[in-house]
């Protein structure tokens, strides 16, 4: 199925995700702060480009919703991809999630007939109370003996568990735009139930840029 027919019906949490993550200075300050200085430091953050396309398909739109930054690399290009977890629970076999997902977007590369895929880095932004516990891709595989490991597809994703932030690290961070996109998505179940609550706090970054309230 063609990611960008998959019917979607925003809820106030994917309405703020997409909001405040499309932002330019948002997308920059996190990619700074929370991805290793040996990627971002190779990045022309004025050349970011924001893919409109969801590449999230029927089977995985209960689990994620996306954003993709597109960027250049020294002598290549890579995707910077968001993906907002809906579930507040850690999926047993969200290796298996991201590769679904990550396919999608190298189809894509093959349909725009590119000379070469592009490298993907999966961002999972996670908004349980319980900690997520990253596993390596072979705990997937509990009985699997060493002589077949080399035919397991193996990569890693980046994780960002709101919950386990400490508030004084989020008010270090350069932009307050970000810090107050983290710290409301961490505590959704009182500022992103409604509309309104929605409403107020893009009031707050539209008219209070350089300031924040917590």
């Amino acid at each position: 199925m063609d990611s960008k027919q998959v019917p979607k019906t925003p809820s106030p949490h994917d309405q703020f995700f997409k909001g405040m993550f499309s932002q330019p200075e948002i997308a920059e300050s996190y990619i700074r702060s929370f991805l290793p200085k040996e990627i971002w430091q190779h990045l022309p953050f004025d050349q970011l480009k924001l893919d409109n396309t969801s590449y999230v398909t029927s089977e995985l739109k209960a689990y994620f919703s996306d954003l993709v930054w597109q960027c250049p690399y020294r002598d290549s290009e890579i995707n910077i991809a968001f993906l907002f977890e809906h579930k507040t629970y850690q999926p047993k076999y969200v290796h298996l999630q991201l590769l679904r997902y990550m396919l999608q977007l190298w189809e894509q590369d093959l349909k725009e007939k590119r000379k070469y895929l592009r490298p993907i880095i999966p961002i999972i932004v996670y908004q349980g109370t319980k900690k997520w516990k990253i596993r390596p891709m072979i705990e997937c595989f509990p009985e699997m003996k060493k002589p077949l490991r080399r035919y397991l597809p193996d990569f890693e994703y980046e994780l960002n568990d709101l919950h386990q932030i400490p508030e004084d690290d989020m008010l270090k961070l350069e932009s307050k735009k970000l810090t107050l996109a983290l710290y409301s998505m961490a505590n959704y179940r009182s500022f992103l139930t409604s509309a309104e609550n929605l409403d107020r706090i893009f009031f707050v970054f539209d008219h209070f840029e350089n300031k924040i309230f917590l």
